[in-house]
């Protein structure tokens, strides 16, 4: 997002189905912590599923680790996070 901002951040089971939240905001959940930046939506499913509409994603598809400011240390940080998840 470029910069710290003040979001609202809500509480993703407490959300309807078929409600929606705009970014910027954080949905948290027993599982997850979701950033939505400036543009992007979620809507709840039937059963619970978020699903995400991501409002710039060719920007995204054409960063590389550098340009998104991850470094070597954080991006082990994740690597070991997520192989404990896989497991």
């Amino acid at each position: 997002m470029g910069g710290w901002e003040d979001v609202p951040v809500y509480d993703a089971s407490a959300i309807p189905d078929g409600g929606q939240v705009q970014g910027p905001a954080i949905l948290e959940s027993e599982f997850t912590t979701i950033v939505l930046a400036h543009g992007d939506v979620v809507v709840k499913g039937a059963g619970g599923t978020l699903v995400m509409e991501i409002a710039d994603v060719e920007s995204i598809e054409s960063q590389t680790p550098q340009d998104a400011g991850a470094d070597r240390v954080t991006l082990s940080v994740f690597e070991n996070r997520l192989e404990s998840i896989a497991l």
